[in-house]
């Protein structure tokens, strides 16, 4: 494979006037988290405080997790809790997902909840001349798990 190298940004631009339809682009999670997506991880923090506010009966809105008191004290239950992987195991945010979410159905409204669609939405808008870029490499999940993005 050819080394692709760096591309400057005026030559990004001047490219894009020319090939804009042809071009493809390719963007990791790393855009997804700067278009206001919540990483993998932040959600696990939100399942966790979930979790703990429900086994625990205390009020959702007095878990700051900004707060490390509280951060330490989630992590203490998590920790002294049969049942949940490790942090950082591999299965983690699977587990803390359908623990917050047991029930299948409800799954996709936990997910349209925790995420807003803008990210993708801006990109998709964002090809000139009304080409379709309807589709981008998260679709397969938006489809199914959040029909309406």
């Amino acid at each position: 494979m050819a080394d692709v190298g760096e591309l400057p940004l005026a030559e990004l631009a001047r490219l894009h006037v020319l090939r804009g339809p042809q071009l493809m682009w390719l963007l990791g999670a790393g855009s997804s988290a700067g278009a206001g997506v919540a990483t993998a991880g932040q959600m696990m923090e939100e399942f966790r405080a979930l979790i703990y506010s429900t086994k625990q009966q205390v009020p959702l809105v007095a878990l700051n997790l900004a707060e490390p008191a509280i951060r330490d004290r989630i992590d203490r239950f998590f920790a002294e809790t049969p049942g949940y992987p490790s942090p950082g195991d591999s299965g983690e945010y699977s587990a803390l997902f359908e623990a917050a979410w047991s029930n299948p159905a409800d799954r996709p409204a936990a997910l349209h909840r925790e995420q807003d669609c803008s990210g993708q939405a801006s990109l998709r808008k964002s090809r000139p001349g009304g080409h379709d870029c309807s589709r981008t490499s998260a679709d397969h999940l938006d489809h199914e798990l959040r029909p309406g993005c």
